[in-house]
């Protein structure tokens, strides 16, 4: 098996065998659906952010709504996770950390969560176009919407942190932690009214993963650059044994410079897996997340004629793009003709839904071929991400020729230097314009890299910074 088919090399032995664990997977989420949420309108309420029913709305708004370190006594603070409940976290620790308290919140923890509530709420005043926190306040207090929070009050656990939230900040300490109207800074930070702000806010999905920590005696922070992975699995983080959510993928430089990965755009192109991942609650409940819908050339010749239905049926949901398609040939042209079928029919639906296409071409002479294919059924200007781009200078001026409006996925391929030699100076002669990231995780694992997951893109945009000479991103 060559290096350059390490990212899909298993898909061809899983195909046959994921129906039975899909549709165990499948019962297994529609279980978890019904657990979450409450039929019984006597005992449930409706939540005060979603459409559901849960009868602990607290519980279910911590745990889906806000940032993880709302509740900071129900927190994983190695894992960066919001719990709703201490037995949910208690739980989590024994299976994950096989203890809690070396995990869990811890008192040299607290300048810490009072930065972290510091830098969400300036975030909330950007959004807000307001210019301080008081009016902030003034803000809330005049929304509409909080006046679900009129008989909201504080946990009795709650009061320690507001304590110490407003005497490390400075603010006037009030004997009465009151919530509804807001009066104090501290009333927002009460979980019924920081989950109506953030739903309330324009950015309201990356405030859920917002992770910024400032200190407001020394106002002097750097803003967080938003990073995109264009390109990863989630299906296989899914099949892994207890996976329960990606975490926050924050990191900060020695200049005091912080990156978040704050959307991440995940293809589904194994049809035998649709059904379990993309109908679940744990899909949606992670609003970082985008997603693209096709098939894989390694499947298309394993009976998916029949999946074309299905396919057809989920396009006009919220997906960004039709794929990876393309044809593979790396492995011999045995099934080439089903993959040309196959690519035709996703090149037509992205036609006809007016969607970008992200393409798979892997193999000795196969690029021509494929946008000879791509010429025949798309205009000229149609958008294009050509996925995991190794090749050639005159390969990548052949592409932006025939589609003027490709980009082209670097992804962790650029750290195998020693399986990839010549990349670096390709990468070179193009355009930084035409380049996006992608770490096509968890398929990509370069040597001497901890783990594949999205936090590669880190070492990308380091790798990157030094070979086109960006200040400021090298320490990255």
């Amino acid at each position: 098996m060559e290096e350059e088919e390490l990212d899909y090399e298993p898909e061809e032995e899983e195909v046959g065998v994921l129906k039975e664990q899909i549709e165990k997977e499948g019962c297994l989420l529609k279980e978890q659906r019904i657990k979450g949420s409450s039929n019984n309108k006597k005992r449930s309420r409706p939540c005060c952010i979603c459409s559901g029913r849960f009868v602990n709305v607290r519980r279910h708004v911590l745990r889906a709504h806000v940032p993880w370190y709302t509740a900071p006594l129900l927190a994983c603070w190695t894992c960066q996770l919001q719990f709703g409940q201490q037995g949910a976290f208690t739980i989590h620790c024994n299976d994950y950390h096989n203890s809690e308290q070396t995990h869990g919140y811890k008192e040299e923890f607290l300048v810490d969560w009072v930065e972290l509530m510091n830098g969400l709420l300036i975030e909330l005043c950007r959004q807000f176009a307001v210019s301080t926190l008081d009016k902030l306040v003034t803000f809330a207090r005049e929304m509409s919407t909080l006046e679900q929070c009129d008989k909201a009050t504080f946990h009795q656990t709650d009061l320690p942190f507001l304590l110490n939230f407003n005497r490390i900040n400075h603010f006037h300490s009030s004997s009465a932690y009151t919530v509804f109207p807001p009066s104090n800074i501290h009333s927002l930070l009460h979980w019924k009214v920081l989950a109506l702000l953030i739903k309330s806010s324009e950015d309201s999905e990356n405030l859920l993963s917002y992770n910024c920590k400032l200190s407001l005696c020394k106002i002097t922070s750097h803003p967080i650059h938003t990073v995109i992975d264009t390109h990863f699995h989630w299906d296989k983080f899914f099949l892994q044994a207890r996976f329960s959510g990606l975490p926050s993928y924050i990191w900060e430089e020695q200049d005091n410079e912080k990156f978040q990965i704050r959307k991440l755009i995940s293809n589904f192109v194994f049809p035998s897996r649709w059904t379990a991942c993309l109908d679940g609650d744990l899909l949606r409940e992670d609003k970082r997340i985008l997603h693209t819908i096709g098939i894989h050339p390694k499947v298309a010749g394993n009976q998916v004629g029949r999946n074309f239905n299905e396919l057809k049926r989920r396009i006009p949901g919220n997906f960004l793009a039709i794929g990876e398609c393309g044809l593979d040939v790396s492995q011999g042209e045995k099934d080439i003709r089903e993959q040309v079928k196959v690519l035709r029919v996703q090149l037509e639906l992205a036609r006809d839904y007016k969607l970008p296409v992200v393409i798979h071409c892997r193999g000795k002479n196969i690029t021509a071929r494929c946008l000879d294919i791509m010429s025949e059924i798309l205009d000229r200007d149609h958008g294009v991400h050509w996925h995991c781009f190794s090749q050639d200078k005159t390969t990548y001026e052949n592409i932006k020729r025939c589609f003027p409006n490709t980009k082209f996925g670097i992804s962790p391929l650029l750290l195998m230097e020693d399986t990839y030699p010549q990349l670096r100076s390709q990468v070179c002669e193009m355009s930084l314009e035409d380049i996006i990231l992608e770490s096509d995780a968890p398929y990509l694992h370069p040597k001497n890299y901890e783990d594949s997951s999205p936090i590669l893109i880190r070492s990308i945009i380091q790798k990157l910074s030094i070979m086109f000479n960006i200040p400021g991103r090298g320490n990255c």
